[in-house]
């Protein structure tokens, strides 16, 4: 794993020392009323993402961070969720773990065969 990709909510002392610790370059939207942390190591990322936000609209920040991915991240896993549900079925974490594999397969198996067409009907 390279990089972390959170909402504002994570937007917090604590991750972005975590972050530091692991190599990971932090993905989080800045929250509205975000400052700039001078001569701190860990909240450097953080600080450019709120340059950035300064400088641009939303959208154009979304691009140029990346922060675009996390819609297709929640999308995907909402759709693994409502498919299987919100839980596991084996007590076990190693059964926990094949099953989780199991439906990764399948869900992109259903990809393969062909995401659904929706029309709009007025």
């Amino acid at each position: 794993m390279k990089s972390l990709c959170a909402d504002g909510a994570y937007d917090t002392t604590s991750l972005y020392q975590l972050c530091n610790k692991y190599n990971l370059k932090p993905i989080i939207k800045p929250r509205k009323n975000a400052k700039i942390c001078d001569n701190i190591d860990h909240f450097s990322e953080r600080n450019n993402n709120i340059n950035i936000r300064k400088r641009c609209n939303l959208t154009q920040w979304k691009r140029q961070t990346g922060y675009g991915i996390r819609s297709r991240i929640e999308s995907s896993f909402f759709r693994l969720k409502k498919t299987f549900g919100f839980s596991f079925k084996n007590k076990s974490e190693i059964n926990r773990s094949q099953e989780m594999l199991l439906q990764c397969y399948l869900i992109n198996k259903f990809s393969d065969i062909g995401m659904p067409i929706f029309e709009l009907i007025s």
